[in-house]
């Protein structure tokens, strides 16, 4: 195969990806296809060429996302790579991690006229996970909490006991609520909604699809309950250490 007809096929490739990772709307097509046109090129042209395909492709894919998607990736970036990073497992307490959130958030809720409160069981074992991406999956519930609630509104923080096995974190707010439609799709890559009262696409961004991905890879889950025009609450859970289940 010549240089030529190798650099028209990566070519191709990448059109045809983008289509398909814009379709489809999932990671597969850059984790996986995308690589097919890098792949190419880096074996027949040589490994500079394979470079600068697989810049053409990564900014491809931005793009489909910038400009297709509605929301540009800006600060959503590095956190969307951490992701990949390895957990650091070890015993959390949870009911110290809310409370300083609590502090930190309050006063960004107050700005807002929004009530924040945090409850917590008294009884509230401690939770097998790593505290920074707890805490990442909180501050994006309750930055989520807040965006959405109006003036007024109340935001809580609570965790209890769930089951023998699991603890359960869960952010309520009185915002607007979830139509039952946009919640299957709430934990999609840069789902947006859409708000009634202003016609504005409010994006959700990678925040909840990065939340779904720490929480499982905990052995955990998240899901959200929510009426509309009364509010929604969020909820995810962790393993509680081995020593207390």
């Amino acid at each position: 195969m010549t240089r030529r007809k190798a650099a028209w096929i990566a070519g191709v490739l990448v059109v045809v990806v983008a289509a398909c990772d814009y379709l489809v709307g999932t990671e597969v097509s850059f984790s996986i296809f995308y690589l097919l046109p890098i792949s190419v090129t880096s074996w027949y042209v040589g490994r500079w060429w394979g470079l600068l395909v697989s810049l053409i492709s990564a900014a491809t894919w931005l793009a489909n996302d910038t400009w297709f998607g509605g929301h540009p990736y800006s600060e959503a970036w590095i956190p969307y790579w951490n992701t990949a990073m390895r957990l650091m497992i070890g015993p959390v307490r949870v009911e110290e991690l809310l409370s300083d959130l609590t502090l930190t958030m309050r006063s960004p809720a107050a700005e807002q006229g929004i009530a924040l409160v945090h409850e917590t069981s008294p009884d509230l074992p401690s939770a097998r996970a790593d505290a920074a991406r707890v805490r990442q999956v909180v501050t994006n519930l309750l930055e989520n909490a807040l965006k959405f609630t109006p003036t007024g509104g109340k935001v809580a923080l609570r965790a209890t006991r769930y089951g023998e096995e699991f603890l359960c974190i869960s952010v309520e707010d009185t915002g607007r609520g979830i139509s039952l439609d946009a919640q299957k799709r709430l934990f999609q890559r840069l789902y947006q909604t859409e708000a009634e009262d202003s016609g504005s696409r409010r994006g959700l961004g990678l925040g909840l699809f990065i939340s779904r991905e720490i929480v499982s890879r905990h052995g955990g889950r998240i899901w959200v309950e929510s009426v509309p025009a009364q509010g929604s609450t969020f909820h995810f859970t962790l393993p509680v250490v081995s020593e207390e289940r």
